[in-house]
Formats: C-alpha cells, structure tokens, sequence
C-alpha cells in the first residue's frame, strides 16, 4: 500500500487543529502505481464541525 500524500509531497496535517498541534493522521492509501496518481488534498473548510479535515485524492485509470 502507498500512502498517496506522502507520494505526492502534500504533508499537510489533518487533525488537531483545535486543541494542539496537528498533525496528519487520515490519508488515502492505494495500490495503483505512481504514474495514476493524478493529486492529493486536504480539505480546510471555513467552519469545520470536526478536529479531523477530509482528504481526496484523484486517479487516472
């Protein structure tokens, strides 16, 4: 399994936001070689109703 963020240099944190220091901790893992991962994300929304932040990730298969 490959961690897609990590590939794809985004090491953006995605939970502790409010209450210490963030960190990443939810990532998209995959199989699918190097060359079909397309982009990478984390979602920050304006007003977040959790401590955790969603993640996407794009593909080309």
């Amino acid at each position: 399994m490959h961690d897609v963020g990590a590939i794809l240099g985004d090491s953006d944190p995605t939970v502790g936001h409010g209450n210490g220091p963030a960190y990443r901790c939810d990532r998209i893992h995959t199989t699918l070689p190097r060359t079909s991962m397309v982009s990478h994300r984390v979602i920050h929304e304006e007003h977040p109703t959790s401590d955790h932040r969603p993640v996407v990730a794009e593909f080309e298969v």
